[in-house]
């Protein structure tokens, strides 16, 4: 009896340190998927699937060959904005311009300029926050996603093409979803576009963003089924860990 009562105390604290532990890899590995994604867009590597919200409207925009343009035009004049209310956007909100380009009248494949170097490309642009006594230094930040890198990411099972991009500092996503399988859809301009960011972000990876994954078994940019190990043990050691506390706290539960 005198063994046991001397045995708990370190088996609740071989239980914290191990959940503790736990909680230390995972967050290292969501820092290193962040810094990865923090990063100009690059289609030829991807990490790992990670929770987004969508921001406003998150009904999204339907898209037809009338809204697209054949030239990049001033931001305001974009046809699609999304306002996000929820990232840093504070109390006016963040907003993010869209402008769906087919056949550039500007391609030029050689130019170093973003907006020249694709014939068909979705523009997005954010005017950075600017203080109230200079508000001729605000600069507006872009990024040109080509349909090439839409039509890679297409999946036929879920009819969506989803991009991943980093926008002057923040960690965004392009979502594309068309009627059904065929991604000729795209080509065709018919499809519905979203716009989204992730709570993964380079600096901003917080315990209780953490624990919400792994309890979820929703760790970015790791293999499923070991997501879901890590997620079952995670539950397994609070469980024990609970559950010895509880024993000894009321004596008359088995194991007290």
């Amino acid at each position: 009896m005198g063994g046991e009562t001397v045995l708990k105390p370190f088996v609740i604290i071989f239980t914290i340190i191990l959940l503790m532990t736990t909680m230390v890899m995972m967050l290292s590995h969501m820092a290193t998927s962040a810094s990865q994604l923090d990063q100009p867009m690059d289609t030829s590597r991807v990490v790992g699937d990670y929770q987004d919200h969508l921001i406003n409207p998150t009904s999204g925009y339907v898209v037809n060959s009338y809204l697209v343009v054949s030239k990049m035009e001033h931001p305001y004049q974009a046809n699609f904005i999304f306002t996000d209310n929820g990232s840093s956007g504070g109390l006016t909100g963040d907003v993010k311009y869209v402008q769906v380009v087919r056949n550039n009248i500007n391609y030029d494949p050689t130019s170093t300029d973003m907006w020249k170097k694709y014939r068909d490309f979705i523009s997005v642009q954010r005017k950075t926050t600017t203080f109230i006594l200079t508000p001729l230094s605000a600069t507006w930040n872009g990024a040109a996603i080509p349909f090439s890198a839409l039509i890679a990411n297409f999946d036929d099972k879920t009819n969506t093409s989803i991009v991943r991009y980093q926008l002057s500092g923040n960690n965004d996503t392009l979502y594309l979803k068309t009627a059904n399988n065929n991604s000729n859809l795209i080509w065709m301009n018919q499809f519905t576009v979203f716009y989204g960011w992730s709570i993964l972000r380079e600096g901003k990876v917080d315990f209780w963003s953490t624990i919400g994954m792994v309890m979820t078994a929703k760790i970015p940019g790791m293999n499923p089924i070991l997501s879901f190990f890590i997620s079952g043990m995670f539950w397994a050691v609070t469980c024990f860990m609970i559950f010895t506390m509880v024993s000894r706290i009321i004596p008359f539960i088995p194991g007290g």
